[in-house]
């Protein structure tokens, strides 16, 4: 199940990307992977189940990407904090294609706000953790982390 899920997932990301999320239907994401939009619909019961699966995917593999960087890193907190903006820089260029020009109404709806609000809490906490690691360093005023 999870490999058709997967296909289903690389196919919107890439209609996303060229299309936008209001110009995509799910019909041509089925067609994409050569599957019915029925067999779609097992999968993804609506379009906005589908969009919060490709923004958890590409979060994810962000997220993946930026761990990996501070696992390794060995310079300060400020070069560290540096590379990461370059990394969410690259980012968002490759993807900026998903917010361009849309109609975003369908992230009005509560069940997406707290989604959101999950994965902005999620950037806080690991930003959190890279000062944490510079004031254990030495490099910026502990004191008053959390307010920075």
């Amino acid at each position: 199940m999870e490999d058709r899920k997967d296909q289903i997932i690389h196919a919107a990301i890439r209609r996303f990307m060229h299309y936008g999320f209001s110009k995509t239907t799910m019909n041509e994401i089925a067609e994409d992977i050569k599957i019915t939009k029925a067999n779609l619909y097992y999968y993804y019961s609506e379009k906005n189940a589908l969009i919060r699966d490709v923004i958890v995917r590409l979060t994810d593999e962000y997220r993946e990407e930026e761990e990996k960087m501070v696992a390794v890193h060995v310079g300060t907190t400020y070069e560290l904090i540096m590379k990461i903006l370059e990394l969410r820089d690259a980012f968002v260029r490759k993807y900026y294609m998903l917010h361009m020009n849309e109609n975003l109404e369908w992230i009005k709806g509560l069940s997406m706000q707290d989604f959101f609000q999950c994965l902005h809490d999620r950037d806080v906490k690991a930003l959190f953790e890279i000062l944490e690691v510079g004031a254990g360093k030495g490099e910026i005023d502990g004191e008053h982390l959390y307010e920075t």
